[in-house]
């Protein structure tokens, strides 16, 4: 603790920065709501504030008691909504000890110049977002402490932050809108439909699941079109099948549908419909920790991140990134086996309680900022 000159726990304050606010005028995706839960978490521990950025000035506090801090973005860049820039949040920040940056950004950069000018400590978590920064080819990413990658495909993306102190963090099954959620010992299997969450974009792969979706489930498409025109195809490939989109939807809303639901499924793919090429297409998959808290069995295609989190067979099901055919042997196969679902269902919930709920995250967070 000495060594690190940060205060004790009661007194130390933490910032977590998040570019763009969760709903609102921001996007609805893991990448705004993985810094809100884990601010959430951590003002169990410390004192913490949300620092994020709109269209005007705001001090509030949330349905859960984490102070809310949104900085008016100044008209500054071309992509404001990702890559905001504040003169005033800089001198804000003058009374916190360390301060968490989610994503690099403009301010994030500034903030962590600022954070070492004065003696203070500034982190960085990337999600995968950020505007055109040099961060790697200018090497500003020493400015920072540390860096804290939500899996380990995430540091092998960025492997700039293996230059400095890191620690992966990962997050967060517990959700703070889901904290009391039926206890799996207690909760029926569920026989419902088949759950999509999540932004509606084609590197998420929803045309494939469609393709494999079995005449006999209904599926369930929640999140917020991010393309329209990637919207406007998957319609036209629903034909007989029963798919029902739920574009605008609120956490209580999500969670009747993680409850209700057989599975949750997350199809993400390296190469979308169109032939698209995406280098990174899943950083963590926060929607399959979420339904996996709900004691829902996780399906996942095997790219990125996410065999990390779905161990095959025992927490969730895994298969070849774009294979309809094996996605749709394990839809058709948990409705036939409804022990096997729940069996399943427990393991994932156990697995997020032990390596991916959101205390852990927090609690490992404060200890690498002691540490470093």
């Amino acid at each position: 603790m000495a060594e690190s000159g940060l205060r004790p726990n009661r007194a130390l304050k933490v910032a977590v920065v998040s570019p763009t606010p969760f709903g609102g005028s921001g996007y609805l995706g893991g990448g705004e709501r993985y810094p809100v839960e884990f601010a959430r978490a951590m003002s169990r521990v410390v004192p913490c504030s949300l620092i994020t950025f709109d269209e005007r000035r705001a001090s509030s506090e949330d349905e859960f008691g984490l102070a809310v801090e949104t900085f008016k973005r100044l008209p500054i860049g071309s992509n404001r909504l990702v890559d905001p820039w504040s003169f005033r949040v800089i001198r804000h920040l003058a009374s916190f000890d360390v301060i968490h940056c989610f994503n690099a950004t403009k301010v994030s950069i500034a903030l962590a110049a600022a954070a070492r000018f004065s003696g203070k400590r500034a982190y960085l978590t990337q999600l995968g977002g950020g505007g055109r920064t040099g961060i790697r080819k200018l090497r500003l990413h020493r400015l920072f402490r540390g860096f804290l990658p939500i899996s380990r495909y995430s540091l092998q993306q960025f492997p700039w932050m293996s230059d400095g102190d890191h620690q992966i963090i990962y997050g967060g099954g517990d959700a703070s809108p889901f904290a009391s959620p039926m206890s799996p010992q207690t909760e029926s299997t569920a026989t419902g439909f088949v759950l999509f969450t999540g932004r509606i974009s084609p590197h998420k792969g929803i045309d494939r699941l469609i393709q494999a979706l079995p005449e006999n489930l209904e599926l369930v498409v929640a999140g917020q079109i991010v393309d329209s025109i990637y919207h406007s195809y998957l319609t036209t490939q629903v034909g007989e099948k029963k798919v029902r989109f739920v574009i605008a939807q609120n956490d209580s809303e999500l969670q009747r549908l993680y409850r209700n639901c057989l599975c949750v499924v997350l199809p993400s793919t390296r190469r979308d419909y169109r032939g698209h090429l995406h280098p990174h297409p899943e950083l963590l998959g926060l929607t399959l920790l979420e339904g996996m808290w709900h004691s829902r069995p996780a399906i996942a295609s095997d790219v990125a991140s996410l065999p990390e989190i779905v161990e095959n067979g025992r927490t969730g099901f895994t298969f070849p990134d774009g294979d309809v055919k094996g996605l749709r042997l394990i839809l058709e196969r948990l409705p036939r086996e409804p022990e096997l679902a729940k069996s399943i269902g427990a393991s994932g919930r156990e697995s997020v309680e032990k390596k991916f709920n959101w205390q852990t995250t927090a609690e490992s967070a404060l200890d690498f900022y002691r540490r470093t």
